[in-house]
């Protein structure tokens, strides 16, 4: 590979390229792409892969879970039954945030006891959105069946919008 192939993010055909045969010859949307990814940071846990959207499904479910794992009542953690139930009831049948409060309502209607509720400030500051989203709109079938498709279609939207 020549020097001016590692850098070179034009996707085009081999022929010589004039103002009036620029979009024959170019493919603009495959640059565009190439451009934004090459501007992209690689991940430090997986060499060679891109960083993932935030928004991204798999990310965001990472960030919930992630957060989810930290609270305790009365100093003691969750099992992971309840970790799972807080996950799909609050997390993926809700658009906003869950707060305190709202974890408060569901250890009630779980019959939970507490007196504590810690690991967490005001509100959890990871959530759903986008999975709640591509929900209200294709149905959770349609997420099941559809996920990668949904994931390229977040990228492009944080690599374009």
């Amino acid at each position: 590979m020549s020097r001016e192939q590692g850098r070179c993010w034009v996707v085009r055909k081999h022929e010589k390229i004039y103002p009036w045969n620029f979009t024959e010859i170019v493919n603009l949307e495959e640059s565009a792409e190439k451009f934004i990814t090459n501007m992209t940071a690689k991940c430090t846990y997986l060499v060679g892969e891109d960083v993932l959207p935030k928004e991204s499904l798999l990310y965001s479910e990472f960030m919930v879970r992630n957060a989810i794992n930290n609270i305790t009542v009365d100093g003691e953690r969750l099992p992971v039954d309840v970790l799972e139930k807080i996950f799909k009831q609050l997390f993926l049948a809700k658009t906003s945030k869950v707060t305190k409060k709202t974890l408060e309502r569901f250890f009630r209607q779980e019959n939970i006891s507490f007196q504590n509720i810690g690991g967490i400030d005001d509100k959890i500051n990871a959530s759903m959105k986008s999975y709640n989203d591509f929900r209200r709109i294709f149905g959770e079938d349609y997420i099941q069946l559809h996920r990668d498709e949904i994931e390229n279609i977040i990228r492009w939207i944080t690599l374009f919008v």
